[in-house]
Formats: C-alpha cells, sequence, structure tokens
C-alpha cells in the first residue's frame, strides 16, 4: 500500500468517527428532549386530572349549595323538618345533615 493510499484511508477514518461522535452527540441531546417531553407530558396530564376533579368538585358543590340554600330557607320560614323533608324529597340523613349546618352557622352568628 502506498503512502498516500494510507493517508487517504487514516483521512477517511478520522472523518468518520468525527460523524460518529457527532451523531452521538445528537442522539444524547434527542433523548434528553425526548425525556423532558415525556415529563412535560406527565404534568400535563396531572393538571387535566386535577381539572377534571376539580370540576366535578365545583358542580357538587353548586348542587350541595343549592340543597343547603333550600333547606335553610324553610328553617327560616318555620317548615318542620318533616315537612321540609316532604317538600323536598330528600332523604331524612341529608336533611338533617343540611339542618345541622345551618343551626351551627346560626349560632356562630350570634357568638
Amino acid at each position: 500500500m502506498k503512502d498516500s493510499e494510507v493517508f487517504l484511508i487514516q483521512a477517511e477514518n478520522e472523518e468518520l468517527k468525527k460523524e460518529l461522535q457527532d451523531a452521538k452527540k445528537r442522539s444524547l441531546s434527542l433523548l434528553a428532549q425526548v425525556k423532558q417531553l415525556q415529563q412535560e407530558n406527565q404534568s400535563l396530564k396531572e393538571e387535566l386530572e386535577e381539572l377534571r376533579h376539580n370540576g366535578t368538585k365545583r358542580e357538587k358543590s353548586k348542587s350541595w349549595l343549592d340543597r343547603y340554600q333550600k333547606v335553610s330557607d324553610l328553617a327560616r320560614a318555620g317548615v318542620t323538618p318533616k315537612e321540609g323533608m316532604r317538600m323536598l324529597n330528600m332523604p331524612s340523613t341529608t336533611y338533617f345533615r343540611y339542618l345541622k349546618l345551618y343551626r351551627e352557622s346560626i349560632k356562630e352568628q350570634d357568638d
């Protein structure tokens, strides 16, 4: 083999090594980006789940407040619990739970 051929082979070998190193750097960079995107994706999934959960809480909260308001209005009007349960078609445990909260709020206002 001639010196010029050896030189060309060595130059080609060095060029291939450099390309390989560049490819490794790019792949490491891409892997880091993938990991970052996976973490961001997980964070967004958790945020979405929390928003879904809070939305359900708000809906329940609104209906809860509506029922509480009805019970407290009836209590202020002097309607008996038995009549209030009948009017609202509400189970006694639910009605008395709201009534208890209403009476506690009245007691706190008096104190």
